[in-house]
């Protein structure tokens, strides 16, 4: 049993919890107000692929289910309603973090000029994650709270350090191969002399990305390891909403540099169909390559 200075606690960093989360939320909604124009002309206005399913879910999905979840963190349940209730919000949110993933793999598999054992070794290492991340589901359990309150899932065990930890632990283990295979290809066409601007943005969004993700991703690994259960949920949403707007951005950073890599190496589309298999190289020689 919790004491009551315990709950007190707890209830202290809910309030937090909640301040947080909303004003995340909220520039995350107003980053893609700001972002629709954009979107219309390099997403809507192109051809179906799979880059364009992924972005539309990546964006749509995450404002959608961390609306939910941010009106559970808001809205009062009893404990049993919560009990029943709180696994959904992590197993809602864990496909946030594996579009995500998917894009990135994509990206990467591009990059490697469709490289079968790249894609290959990435969708194993992305089929253990989707495993770690539903295995982890069940032992999610409530932030304690007495009488009625918000529906909060936080780590299953009493001192905190349980299983769920992974839940945040094995996107890290993704997205530092990922930046390893991303690094290794760029440096390799920036010695054979290619150095064009889809590189760089390649090389530049894909570090910017994964420090982003690994500092906030980390923090909720050493939040889990902390023995308070209402501690451990204050940076999880914060984890997948800078995830799906950086996702987002990589994509739209990469359909507004397609007219110029078009023009440079002038070989007709350049992204459009890659995501059907049909990417080209950068140069005539050597080069990367894009999405759509």
């Amino acid at each position: 049993m919790s004491s009551p200075a315990d709950i007190a606690y707890a209830e202290h960093l809910v309030r937090v919890t909640q301040i947080y989360f909303t004003a995340i939320y909220s520039v995350t909604v107003w980053d893609w107000i700001l972002a629709l124009p954009k979107e219309y002309e390099r997403i809507w206005k192109n051809p179906w692929s799979l880059i364009k399913v992924l972005y539309l879910f990546n964006r749509y999905w995450t404002i959608l289910v961390l609306g939910l979840s941010l009106g559970s963190f808001l809205s009062n349940f009893t404990q049993q309603t919560c009990d029943r209730f709180v696994i959904w919000i992590p197993a809602l949110c864990m496909w946030v973090t594996v579009c995500s993933e998917c894009i990135l793999l994509v990206r990467t598999y591009a990059i490697w000029q469709k490289n079968k054992y790249v894609l290959w070794g990435l969708i194993t290492l992305l089929t253990g994650e989707i495993a770690v991340l539903l295995t982890s589901l069940h032992i999610f359990r409530p932030v304690p709270i007495s009488g009625v309150g918000p529906c909060i899932a936080t780590g299953g065990s009493k001192n905190g350090k349980d299983f769920t930890v992974a839940y945040w632990v094995s996107p890290i283990v993704f997205d530092t191969v990922v930046l390893i295979l991303t690094l290794y290809r760029c440096i390799r066409y920036m010695k054979q002399g290619t150095r064009t601007p889809i590189l760089k943005l390649f090389l530049r969004d894909g570090v910017l990305y994964f420090g982003c993700i690994f500092i906030c991703n980390l923090i909720n690994t050493i939040f889990y390891l902390l023995p308070n259960p209402a501690l451990q949920a204050v940076n999880s949403p914060m984890s997948l909403l800078l995830t799906s707007v950086a996702c987002s951005h990589i994509i739209l950073n990469l359909r507004a540099e397609e007219a110029h890599a078009v023009a440079a190496v002038g070989q007709g589309t350049f992204f459009r169909n890659h995501a059907a298999g049909q990417a080209t190289n950068l140069s005539s020689s050597h080069g990367a390559h894009g999405v759509s």
